[in-house]
């Protein structure tokens, strides 16, 4: 019997260092793995999402700049407005080339989006127009008739926008996590069937 042992010893060391290996294999892919997902949920999920959160934002910003053109009577409080809704658009603008690239929906609903977007620089441009002439009247009513309209297109399209962001990227955290949960595991069954062999080879 002792013989036997001492025959089958040597194996079950090596198969124990083969299974501390494959452990430490393991944990290396996990560590590669969530580097990987860290990655990918930075530029497609999350890019996409905070892009949509950022536009809804500039986009609100803008609309309160506007209603403050109208209301405005002096020329240097206009330009002033005018100058932020041209910074809040420039910022829209470049958060649409994220989406362009990285949202993970239909892109034709991120064109629809853009192309309501431009549509309502002229009717802004109307209205910026009538505000610095001084007919605040007629620039109030081209806001009530035209652009609250426009606007609200908008707002819509970024509203299916910012619900598929949300979702793609809840379900890529969810996954995440269910692989995240699955090494687990495995690294711990692994560790564990590598500690009752070490416990058993010890005993003999």
């Amino acid at each position: 019997m002792k013989f036997f042992h001492g025959r089958i010893m040597p194996y079950l060391i090596a198969g124990l260092f083969i299974l501390m290996l494959g452990v430490g294999w393991l944990g290396h892919q996990a560590v590669n793995r969530v580097a990987d997902i860290t990655e990918t949920l930075y530029e497609q999920p999350l890019a996409s999402w905070t892009a949509v959160l950022r536009i809804d934002a500039n986009l609100h910003s803008m609309q309160r700049s506007m209603k403050d053109i109208v209301l405005s009577a002096s020329e240097l409080d206009i330009i002033q407005q005018i100058i932020l809704v041209d910074n809040a658009e420039a910022r829209i603008l470049e958060d649409f080339k994220i989406l362009r690239v990285h949202f993970p929906g239909n892109s034709v609903l991120v064109d629809e989006a853009l192309q309501r977007f431009q549509a309502w620089r002229k009717i802004r441009e109307q209205v910026i127009q009538l505000s610095l002439d001084g007919r605040r009247a007629e620039a109030a009513l081209t806001t009530q008739t035209q652009e609250q309209q426009q606007v609200r297109e908008i707002e819509d399209r970024i509203d299916v926008l910012l619900e598929i962001a949300r979702k793609n990227s809840r379900d890529f955290l969810s996954a995440s996590q269910k692989l995240r949960d699955n090494l687990r595991w495995l690294i711990l069954l692994g560790l564990g069937v590598a500690l009752v062999l070490a416990v058993w080879i010890a005993r003999r």
